[in-house]
């Protein structure tokens, strides 16, 4: 458990650091993909650390919260794919913005700036 808290811990400093006065957007809330259970969830874990620290952000999963605003249409911003929802890997993300992609899975795009956390 001790480690879990380490890594997200980590995760929630690489959000602040590679932020840069973008808004923070958090994608997914539940436990794994395809679902919408949240007990356990490490993306929820993430969020009350951010909270704790006092960052701002908007936390969405479309299977929990329904549609919101499509990813597209949202502003630049720092996007953090905290499930691996499928759709996510198929969204476009708005130009300008960083996508910090830890399971690895999310395409390159134009003028998107997309970082695979411990990926080469």
């Amino acid at each position: 458990m001790q480690a879990r808290e380490d890594q997200t811990e980590w995760l929630a400093d690489l959000i602040s650091e590679r932020a840069n006065g973008l808004p923070v957007v958090l994608l997914g809330k539940a436990f794994k993909p395809e679902s919408d259970l949240v007990v356990g969830s490490p993306a929820l874990l993430l969020a009350g650390i951010l909270e704790e620290r006092g960052v701002a952000f908007t936390h969405h999963d479309g299977r929990i919260d329904g549609n919101g605003l499509p990813i597209e249409r949202r502003p630049s911003s720092l996007f953090f794919i905290a499930t691996r929802h499928p759709e996510y890997g198929e969204a476009r993300f708005p130009p300008g913005s960083v996508v910090l992609d830890p399971w690895g899975y999310i395409p390159d795009q134009d003028e998107v700036t997309v970082v695979r956390i411990g990926r080469r």
